[in-house]
C-alpha cells in the first residue's frame, strides 16, 4: 500500500503541472456585478433581468461567443485576452481582457472604452 501510494503522488504532481492553463477560463460566465439603483424600482428589475441574460461562454478550443459577439481568446497566467472576430465598433476593435479571481470563480472583464471592469461568475464548466 505504501509503495503503491509512494508511486501514485509523484504522477498525480506531473499530471497536475500538465493542465492547460486555459482549463480554468472554459465555461459560461454570467453577468453578475450590481447595477446602481435609480429612482423607478421597474426599470432597475428590468435592467436587472436583461444583465443577468448575458453570458460569456469561453470554449476548450481557445473561441468565445457572447450575446452578438464571438472571437478568440489567449491566456497568459490569469489573464485571459479576448479578440472580437466581428467587430461592431471601434472599441470592440480593441482586446478585451479578463482577469481570474484566486477561488477561479469570477471574472473580471475590462472592456475597451469602458471606465470600470464588469465581474461574472462562472455558471457551468
Amino acid at each position: 500500500m505504501r509503495r503503491t501510494l509512494l508511486l501514485f503522488v509523484p504522477l498525480m504532481l506531473v499530471m497536475a503541472g500538465c493542465a492547460k492553463p486555459e482549463a480554468a477560463f472554459v465555461g459560461k460566465w454570467q453577468y453578475a456585478d450590481t447595477i446602481p439603483k435609480t429612482a423607478n424600482a421597474q426599470t432597475d428589475a428590468q435592467v436587472a433581468a436583461e444583465m443577468a441574460k448575458i453570458v460569456i461562454d469561453v470554449k476548450a478550443d481557445k473561441t468565445f461567443s457572447a450575446v452578438d459577439r464571438s472571437g478568440t481568446y489567449a491566456v497568459s497566467g490569469k489573464t485571459m485576452t479576448l479578440t472580437m472576430s466581428n467587430p461592431k465598433s471601434d472599441d470592440d476593435k480593441k482586446p478585451a481582457t479578463a482577469t481570474l479571481s484566486d477561488d477561479g470563480k469570477t471574472l473580471s472583464f475590462t472592456f475597451p472604452g469602458t471606465p470600470e471592469p464588469a465581474k461574472f461568475s462562472k455558471v457551468g464548466g
